[in-house]
């Protein structure tokens, strides 16, 4: 039955129910759409119910799993609106044609309709591929969200340019050249999605930053992992839990540390310095080095010792000095040591002597980037350094404590009464 049959059909029975000539071509418009309407929902839920549905369970049962990925990303699911939309643009010149002004209203409507549509697939489609690429194992700490984000962002311009022409009736492409008279202005809205375009293609051509990175920076308070990076955000979980939100374009105008060279290498270096106190710094005696003999890992140290480094009275140049023996001992505590890598640079050396003292510096690499660990192996190290300094007639320098000054008072005022 065609359409023109229908619409006699229909006017025959409104005809037999004693309508008028003049009504009879408003309800006979009126009937059809009605039908057309009917049609459309219809048409609706065989798209939507049916059709997609068959769809999905033939992706089901294929091996790829990438058409897996398009359906829960909900590809499709845009779909059943455009087959209503496509039934009401086909019939609505034959519904609406003793009214041909409705017929361009409804064209618009199926139009804008189509488009709201393909721009929800084009973005489900982006989502979809932004799940592909995350998972290739090479591409999960690239900023791949920045440029999805930028691909949206064009769609849902595009997509509104349309239905703006759609609406004023304009041809698009002088939208489109009106949009670049006012480029300025677009400019100045979108300076923080463009700022972080550039900042995104920056760091991924230069390997700035990954997901996973632990990124220090002062300027924003951000000290952690790097959790996700997107076209205008970077964020990061910080130690303490909190949640810091950096602009990706900051990353290109401020400094930052990235600790990705120290967590690839699998050595973290510790760097701590002592003061000695200048005072007990002297020549060793024979009665020292022979105390420093049965000491563990002094066979080492003093392992070419002669006779002219026993005797402090000697013009040897090799003559032990208390530091000296004290900076060669914890070199080979810090070689054998099972906490440092023994691959990296590993010494103690002699910093500028100041008012305060001798600062003497261990500088070596923990064999492990584990934060506790790390800390624990610190510990240990700093520990013994600490303790076998009076082995050695050397003497930590410390401010005074209330301790010391009373200890002081009590041996000036005993001092003074045995004087008098």
């Amino acid at each position: 039955m065609t359409g023109a049959s229908v619409r006699t059909e229909i006017r025959d029975i409104l005809l037999n129910w004693g309508v008028g000539e003049e009504t009879l071509p408003y309800l006979t418009t009126a009937a059809l759409f009605i039908g057309l309407i009917l049609v459309s929902i219809i048409a609706f839920f065989i798209t939507r119910y049916i059709i997609i549905r068959v769809i999905k369970r033939i992706i089901k049962k294929t091996t790829n799993t990438w058409d897996d990925i398009f359906a829960t990303n909900h590809v499709f699911d845009p779909l059943a609106y455009i087959a209503p939309a496509i039934v009401i643009g086909a019939a609505a010149p034959g519904v609406f044609k003793e009214f041909p002004e409705m017929i361009p209203y409804i064209e618009d409507l199926v139009t804008i309709i189509v488009v709201f549509s393909v721009m929800i697939v084009i973005n489900a489609i982006l989502s979809a591929v932004e799940t592909i690429i995350l998972s290739f194992t090479e591409y999960r700490d690239k900023p791949i969200a920045s440029f999805i984000q930028l691909g949206k962002i064009l769609n849902y311009i595009i997509s509104g340019m349309l239905v703006l022409s759609v609406l004023l009736g304009k041809d698009a492409y002088s939208l489109f050249g009106a949009v670049g008279a006012m480029t300025a202005v677009l400019l100045l809205i979108f300076k923080d999605t463009l700022l972080g375009l550039v900042a995104s293609i920056q760091m991924a051509g230069n390997d700035m930053i990954r997901v996973g990175d632990w990124v220090e920076m002062k300027d924003y308070g951000a000290d952690g992992d790097v959790l996700t990076i997107n076209l205008t955000t970077v964020k990061i979980r910080n130690f303490d839990n909190t949640i810091t939100t950096v602009p990706t374009y900051a990353f290109i105008s401020h400094s930052f540390k990235n600790w990705r060279g120290m967590s690839e290498t699998g050595a973290r270096r510790i760097k701590r310095h002592i003061l000695i106190k200048k005072t007990g710094i002297r020549y060793a005696d024979k009665q020292l080095l022979e105390r420093l003999q049965s000491m563990p890992l002094m066979d080492k140290v003093l392992v070419s010792t002669s006779d002219a480094q026993w005797d402090e009275h000697s013009n040897s140049d090799k003559k032990w000095t208390t530091i000296g023996l004290y900076r060669n001992y914890l070199l080979q505590y810090l070689k054998q040591h099972p906490g440092v890598n023994p691959n990296f640079t590993t010494m103690v050396r002699q910093l500028q002597p100041d008012e305060k003292g001798l600062p003497l510096e261990l500088y070596c690499f923990a064999d492990t980037t584990k934060w506790v660990v790390y800390e624990n192996t610190q510990s240990d190290i700093l520990d013994h350094v600490l303790s076998s300094a009076r082995f050695f007639d050397l003497e930590i320098v410390q401010n005074p404590t209330a301790h010391d000054l009373e200890n002081l008072t009590l041996v000036s005022g005993a001092s003074n009464s045995l004087t008098e």
